[in-house]
């Protein structure tokens, strides 16, 4: 709120003083005041009377579901008006149900201020999980509250897995420590059935329980002794999973590891089948302490996941399970482009978004830039091709023709500028006489090879 990573936009309120419909609606005392330390303006949100409206509230939209911590109030700047106490409701993405927080099965009505000037935080004892955030001012001093108000938290390891909810059995006393799933799950909870269903807890907060049981006053493990334990989870939509990390605790002969895991996939009828089951190893059977045990279930579609342990000794002992999963269909990254007659425009995909409100979830497909929703059709493409091949036809003719009529003026140039060479004039007569003389040498030496004497031949008639 401070730091306005929080906007305007993102806080909303049912009433605020002097509110008047639109368009003259009073902005004096806006719900956007309400930031911690804030001093222009009123210097904070102030309520309508409380006496008529005893529902009214200030929102905060988180934008996406987010681990809240911590809630710190403060007074109305320069004023005597404060909020002496409220209570806090949230709602996760994807849903319509409001939960209100409870501590020790009731809805919990935190402290406020005494003055307008001081600060009062107040440390949630179990982790919210929450894209909304209502608080409702409380106290019987005043009809009129003022509020100035910061959030804690930080972001949601689970948000990346959908989960929706889980299925499981409460959990168990074990030394005497009470590692139930009971205040920090926000679903329906029976201890006659020994079964919570439709929320989400211990098993989910992003707590990493270490190798002492209990954490204060409070304890991050939940403890199985029952038979053969089964839990479900439940996920908004059909995803691609592909791992599951189960965190568990092995301290002595009575608290180990899982001997066995059997996960299943399941439908919305209720219908399961099995995707694998593991066995862990010596190493995990009889190693002491935390440890993570990753389970690698290939690449599976589905809504909902059963996963059935055998024990190897007494006590299970987990305290967190994480998915390693992806949106199916694979969310878009690079925008589409489209065209349309008038220029061209892009479509982005987008999470579904939601408005204020009563029915808080009025999902939205798509954010639009412009107008344009048609693709390029058959006709634009094939165009398109047809002209791109007869340019290139063109072109490469083109480079020919200049290739052919280089080379011919280059010929035609080298014969105007290189002279020919002269052929020798032969004397025929010369030639004949030549030969006649070879001719009557290779007859000599023949005769000479092979012993005889022959008078030697003049061409001119003397004998020599």
């Amino acid at each position: 709120m401070v730091s306005r990573k929080i906007t305007d936009e993102q806080i909303s309120a049912s009433h605020w003083l002097y509110y008047k419909p639109r368009p003259s609606k009073n902005q004096h005392y806006r719900p956007q005041l309400a930031r911690l330390n804030i001093e222009s303006s009123s210097g904070g949100w102030c309520s309508e009377d409380n006496a008529k409206y005893s529902t009214q509230y200030i929102q905060i939209d988180l934008l996406k579901n987010t681990k809240l911590t911590a809630i710190a109030t403060q007074g109305r700047f320069d004023s005597h008006e404060y909020t002496q106490a409220y209570q806090i409701s949230y709602q996760r993405d994807n849903e319509k149900k409001l939960r209100k927080y409870k501590e020790n099965g009731k809805w919990k009505l935190f402290s406020g201020n005494t003055d307008n000037k001081g600060i009062v935080t107040n440390v949630l004892e179990h982790r919210i999980i929450a894209r909304k955030i209502r608080i409702y001012p409380r106290g019987d001093e005043f009809t009129i509250y003022c509020m100035r108000l910061e959030l804690y938290g930080c972001k949601w390891e689970h948000s990346k897995s959908d989960v929706a909810s889980y299925t499981a059995p409460l959990g168990s006393v074990i030394n005497g420590i009470d590692t139930r799933d009971y205040d920090a799950y926000d679903g329906t909870k029976s201890t006659s059935k020994n079964l919570i269903w439709g929320g989400i807890g211990k098993l989910t907060d992003d707590i990493y329980g270490e190798k002492s049981i209990a954490s204060s006053s409070t304890s991050p493990w939940v403890a199985y002794n029952i038979n053969k334990p089964k839990i479900t989870f439940v996920f908004h939509k059909k995803r691609l999973i592909r791992k599951v990390m189960i965190h568990v605790l092995s301290d002595d002969r009575k608290i180990n590891t899982f001997r066995r895991a059997l996960i299943r996939m399941g439908t919305s009828d209720g219908n399961f089948s099995t995707v694998t089951e593991y066995s862990s190893t010596y190493k995990q059977l009889n190693k002491v302490g935390e440890m993570a045990v990753w389970i690698d279930m290939g690449e599976i579609l589905t809504n909902r996941i059963q996963i059935e342990f055998t024990k190897s000794t007494e006590w299970l002992l987990i305290s967190e399970i994480l998915f390693s999963s992806d949106d199916y269909p694979p969310k878009r990254i690079l925008p589409v482009p489209t065209v349309n007659d008038v220029a061209a425009t892009v479509v982005y995909q987008t999470e579904p978004d939601t408005k204020d409100g009563e029915d808080l979830l009025n999902n939205h497909v798509t954010t639009k830039m412009g107008d344009a929703t048609k693709g390029l059709s058959f006709p634009i493409i094939l165009t398109i091709t047809l002209v791109t091949s007869a340019l290139f036809i063109v072109l490469t003719i083109v480079i020919y023709k200049t290739y052919v009529k280089k080379k011919t003026d280059h010929v035609v140039d080298s014969r105007d500028t290189v002279p020919s060479p002269q052929m020798p004039v032969i004397d025929k007569q010369a030639v004949s006489l030549l030969y006649d003389q070879q001719r009557m040498k290779f007859h000599t030496n023949t005769l000479l090879q092979h012993g005889m004497y022959i008078q030697s031949y003049n061409p001119n008639g003397i004998n020599s």
